[in-house]
């Protein structure tokens, strides 16, 4: 199944460091190590991101991005994936996305964005490889970024986005 640390590591290198990129480019504001200051109001954490240590993060990516797409539930290379898109887009949003692509293949999952049972029976029973799935999810992560609803977000990150995607594509499935 899921492998947190693995899937961390990964995020950390797509997410280092801080980033303050104007509002029009990123709503979440002032950012470091993947963590805004939009997300830690949202959770009632009053701390200022620039203070925020590898270890804080961490924690954070584990209770508030794995534990809501239940990563330790999924099998590898999907949790990843899945994981990853939690970080970028939001958890809600990548769980739409996996219930999206299940119903695709035959599951009549709501699209609700909560990885509950039901979801995880709909995987389980879809009975694919893993692989083939997280590969179907990161292509659908870029379909969906092209077509996002912010036009001013989508000119400015679109490119980054999509070689985000696909350096994960990459780590995934070439480990050597």
């Amino acid at each position: 199944m899921g492998n947190f640390e693995k899937a961390v590591k990964l995020v950390l290198g797509f997410e280092g460091g801080i980033s303050d990129r104007p509002l029009s480019e990123d709503p979440g504001g002032l950012t470091n190590l993947g963590i805004s200051t939009r997300f830690l109001r949202s959770i009632g954490d009053p701390r200022d991101v620039r203070d925020l240590s590898v270890r804080d993060a961490l924690e954070l990516y584990r209770q508030h991005f794995w534990n809501r797409v239940r990563g330790d539930d999924l099998p590898e290379p999907l949790a990843a994936a899945v994981f990853d898109h939690a970080v970028n887009a939001g958890p809600g949003t990548a769980v739409k996305l996996l219930q999206e692509l299940l119903n695709e293949y035959g599951a009549a999952l709501k699209v609700d964005g909560g990885m509950g049972p039901k979801t995880l029976t709909a995987l389980k029973d879809l009975d694919t490889d893993p692989e083939w799935l997280a590969n179907k999810y990161l292509w659908r992560r870029i379909r969906d970024y092209a077509n996002r609803p912010s036009l001013e977000l989508r000119r400015v990150n679109l490119s980054g986005w999509c070689n985000r995607v696909c350096n994960l594509e990459e780590a995934l499935f070439n480990e050597g």
